[in-house]
């Protein structure tokens, strides 16, 4: 009995952990990101580790996974895309109905999107002299 309880636990959550996404695609690329990170487990991606939008100007919704921001159950805790200091980030870009990633990158704690079209991504990485914000824009071909 309590082997179901666990499982269904652990169900409800990567459904709740999934459920905010407007496409298969991303909904699926959460399930497998919970499932590597988490070494198999499951946990939640908080709402700001998950960003739809479109980020290359072409009107399609875009997918940003941001580690910093998932909660893996099971005594793990963290994502193992962690550090001691960043966690990593993905930015995956819409080619028909998939979504492909198209840059990787380690960010303190903050990942965020500004206006423009194609808008400005934003994430605070650790530099030499302490943090430092990046900015990467759409050019077409990749994020720079």
């Amino acid at each position: 009995m309590k082997r179901i309880l666990i499982a269904v636990t652990v169900l409800a959550g990567m459904a709740q952990a999934v459920s905010a996404q407007s496409s298969n695609a991303a909904s699926y690329l959460v399930r497998e990101r919970i499932a590597e990170a988490c070494a198999g487990g499951a946990g939640p991606f908080g709402p700001a580790g998950i960003i739809e939008r479109d980020l290359t100007g072409d009107g399609r919704a875009d997918l940003i996974l941001f580690d910093h921001h998932l909660s893996c159950r099971g005594g793990i805790g963290r994502s193992r895309f962690c550090g001691a200091a960043a966690c990593a980030y993905t930015i995956f870009v819409r080619e028909g109905d998939l979504l492909r990633p198209k840059h990787q990158g380690l960010s303190v704690e903050n990942v965020w999107i500004e206006s423009g079209t194609p808008p400005v991504i934003n994430a605070t990485g650790a530099a030499a002299s302490g943090y430092a914000t990046i900015q990467l824009r759409w050019d077409g071909s990749g994020f720079r």
